[in-house]
């Protein structure tokens, strides 16, 4: 009986130091980061996708920490991008938008898209997907987010600007 309990005491050893061990791994710090910046294309636009573009650093971000390091970023996802007409138009005139997500001596990912805008709405909050990976993209010293807006008709404007707000889960 004594070597039973014994055994059985030993095993419960184990299995608490293996948990504490496991345990001790896991200190990451989640946080929500938003940065801001200006999505811009030259027309005319026609009739179609129009591709804009808008630079980004994670670390111009407003809630960016000053003594985060990039180094240090263990896992970074997208949330959303919301996505703001620039003058009194709507985005009645678009068709649908999509997101990609580029970086230097990185593939271009695709982050989401929204086909069925809102009628009426000065701004849209496009849902972005989860399961893409980006901790390298935002371990870039820039990234590019690419916006495929598609037009309805053509506009001959000489410039275009969408205002951007890209929301992150970033774990250090």
């Amino acid at each position: 009986m004594y070597a039973l309990t014994k055994r059985y005491s030993l095993v419960l050893l184990c299995a608490l130091s293996i948990l504490l061990i496991s345990s001790c791994d896991n200190n990451k710090t989640s946080h929500a980061i938003s940065i801001e910046g200006m999505a811009t294309a030259e027309g005319p636009f026609f009739e179609g996708p129009n591709t804009f573009q808008a630079n980004f650093k994670l670390t111009e971000s407003s809630n960016w920490d000053k003594s985060w390091q990039l180094n240090t970023l263990k896992k970074g996802g997208a949330k959303s991008l919301i996505v703001t007409c620039n003058d009194s138009s709507t985005f009645d005139l678009y068709n649908s938008v999509s997101v990609q997500l580029l970086a230097k001596d990185l593939p271009m990912i695709s982050l989401g898209a929204m086909s069925k805008l809102p009628e009426g709405a000065n701004s849209i909050e496009i849902e972005l997907s989860n399961e893409a990976d980006i901790t390298n993209y935002l371990k870039a010293d820039k990234i590019t987010v690419i916006l495929d807006v598609d037009f309805k008709n053509e506009d001959y404007t000489e410039q275009l600007q969408f205002p951007l707000s890209l929301n992150l889960n970033v774990e250090l």
